[in-house]
């Protein structure tokens, strides 16, 4: 699949998903693997989706990634961590609610 490269080129499922910044790294943090919060619906399934857009950001950052979610066992955070899990680059970070 072709590198996202703004609004229009996302999935319809995403175009509308709600808003996103993105921040410069510092040179520290350059250094750092590329940390990725990712929060989403219990119910999102949309498993081509989540995964193209997953693989995107580890194309754009060779270093590697660090997915960071919330450990829920369905939905968005499951399909990025069972990704994730069998992915080389990636590596997980999780945080169950308490």
């Amino acid at each position: 699949m072709p590198p996202l490269r703004g609004p229009a080129d996302r999935p319809a499922t995403l175009r509308g998903s709600g808003s996103y910044r993105v921040r410069h790294p510092s040179a520290d943090a350059r250094s750092q693997p590329f940390r990725l919060l990712l929060t989403g619906s219990r119910t999102w399934d949309d498993i081509p989706v989540i995964e193209h857009a997953l693989a995107v950001i580890l194309d754009r950052h060779p270093e590697g990634v660090l997915l960071v979610h919330g450990a829920c066992p369905r939905g968005a955070d499951a399909i990025a961590a069972a990704y994730a899990a069998r992915t080389p680059g990636y590596r997980i970070e999780a945080h169950p609610a308490g």
